[in-house]
C-alpha cells in the first residue's frame, strides 16, 4: 500500500497563506487610517506639567556625622498628609 507523504503539506500552506493575508490586511487598513488621519493615537503616558513640577531648589545634603546636627535636620524635614494625597488622587481618578 502506498503512502502519501505530502498529504499534509496543502493544509499548513493555506494556514500560512491565510495567516500571511491577515497580517497584511491589517497592515494595510492601519496605513491607509493613519494616511487619513483616522488611526487611534495609542497609549501616551502622562507627562510632567508646569503644576506637578517641583519648584525652587532643594537644600543640599548633609555629610555630617554629628547626631546634633543630623536630628535637627530630620525635625525640619516636613513631611505631607497621606490623607490629602490620597484626597488629591481620588479627586483625579473622578476627574477622568
Amino acid at each position: 500500500m502506498k503512502m502519501k507523504k505530502n498529504s499534509g503539506f496543502a493544509p499548513v500552506l493555506m494556514l500560512i497563506l491565510l495567516g500571511s493575508l491577515i497580517v497584511l490586511a491589517g497592515a494595510g487598513s492601519y496605513y491607509l487610517l493613519k494616511s487619513a488621519g483616522k488611526a487611534p493615537g495609542g497609549f501616551r503616558l502622562p507627562f510632567p506639567t508646569a503644576s506637578t513640577v517641583p519648584t525652587g531648589t532643594p537644600e543640599p545634603i548633609s555629610n555630617s556625622t554629628d547626631l546634633d546636627i543630623i536630628e535637627a535636620e530630620i525635625n525640619q524635614t516636613q513631611v505631607g498628609s497621606p490623607d490629602s494625597d490620597l484626597k488629591n488622587l481620588d479627586s483625579s481618578a473622578a476627574s477622568l
